[in-house]
């Protein structure tokens, strides 16, 4: 794994389980591409960013 940029786990531990009996695997589409995303963070300021990753 010489070359990974990236590892997202995202976990189904929590799920709501009460709310529904079946829980779906399945991919969700985004509503904003990974270039864009990076290409917008990296035009942010410092502070903005330590604000929303904070929370």
């Amino acid at each position: 794994m010489l070359n990974l940029k990236s590892f997202i786990h995202v976990s189904t531990a929590y799920a709501n389980c009460h709310v529904r009996k079946h829980i779906e695997e399945r991919f969700y589409s985004y509503p904003i591409n990974h270039k864009n995303f990076i290409t917008f963070t990296r035009n942010l300021h410092e502070n903005i960013i330590e604000d929303k990753i904070s929370r």
